[in-house]
């Protein structure tokens, strides 16, 4: 099935993912705050993994364990990332 648009050429661009594990406990509202900061980011996060389980507290109910993911490109040839210090 054709959709008006062909592949000149393609090629596989060398990138870096980079993980980041979050727990946190909060209420929905604030959970809910998180996810929009994350998605206003000008960098593209992506989160890979997400756990909510339910706490009995009224203050932060809500115990969230993610990962985020985030794609850095990394020319071939390029000096190392630095290490996190």
């Amino acid at each position: 099935m054709s959709h008006g648009c062909r592949t000149i050429s393609t090629s596989a661009q060398p990138m870096k993912k980079g993980t980041i594990a979050v727990n946190a406990e909060a209420g929905y509202h604030q959970l809910g705050e998180f996810f929009e900061r994350v998605a206003k980011l000008a960098r593209v996060v992506n989160v890979t993994e997400i756990k909510l389980s339910g706490l009995n507290r009224p203050r932060n109910p809500i115990r969230a364990e993610l990962v985020l993911a985030t794609y850095m490109y990394r020319p071939v040839g390029s000096a190392p990332a630095p290490k996190p210090k």
